[in-house]
């Protein structure tokens, strides 16, 4: 059984299509993904961009993705894409995992708007895990923990370059290869952790503050 690391760059709809915005506020631009064999190596990867059908690429999206509209003109749309992607996994088995629950949002959205069907998409998503959650869980923590700062609390540098989804997918693979030895994982993040719990004497004063201050 395989598992796949998953991540997407997407970019808004406009504003002009309100009606499709209630059920439909994206459009994927790129997917990445990773797949781990039953020793959790990596052995392939997937990296497509998609060609959207109604949004653009704004700047504020291609400063952060330095993907362009020209980059996405001769592209394949969603559909083919997702078609390409399915086959890709070819595991109906497969775990899909994601940072965070957004990615998987976003497909379930686009593919009910474009009225994409698969008896494998409904698989993949009956087989779907949250990463971050998983993550958090472990350290008991309330708060969602960035990937970033999940890499940092490992000593592990970001490898390639930032919101490209196949790179992003890479390093969200790090992250689940490390948590496979859970006791040493939550010694390396012990101290990130610390940081974040409030220490018992910044509890008493921040409770004398709100005393102070209650009427």
């Amino acid at each position: 059984m395989y598992k796949i690391i998953l991540d997407l760059e997407f970019c808004k709809l406009p504003k002009i299509y309100k009606d499709m915005i209630t059920n439909c506020q994206n459009e994927v631009i790129q997917i990445g993904a990773v797949k781990l064999d039953d020793n959790d190596e990596i052995i392939d990867e997937f990296n497509e961009y998609v060609k959207p059908i109604y949004s653009f690429v704004d700047k504020k999206i291609e400063n952060l993705t330095h993907i362009t509209n020209d980059m996405l003109s001769d592209k394949d749309v969603f559909t083919v894409v997702m078609d390409n992607f399915l086959d890709w996994i070819n595991d109906e088995e497969a775990v899909v995992y994601s940072w965070g629950k957004e990615d998987k949002i976003v497909i379930e959205r686009e593919s009910k708007m474009k009225q994409y069907q698969d008896d494998r998409l409904d698989k993949m998503f009956d087989n779907w895990k949250d990463l971050q959650e998983i993550v958090d869980s472990i350290l008991c923590v309330s708060q969602n923990l960035s990937l970033s700062n999940v890499l940092n609390g490992i000593n592990v540098k970001f490898s390639g370059q930032q919101h490209s989804a196949v790179d992003d997918a890479k390093n969200t693979a790090c992250i689940y290869q490390t948590i496979q030895d859970r006791t040493l994982f939550e010694k390396k993040m012990k101290p990130l952790v610390d940081l974040m719990q409030p220490t018992e004497s910044l509890t008493f004063s921040m409770g004398n503050l709100l005393q102070e201050f209650s009427f």
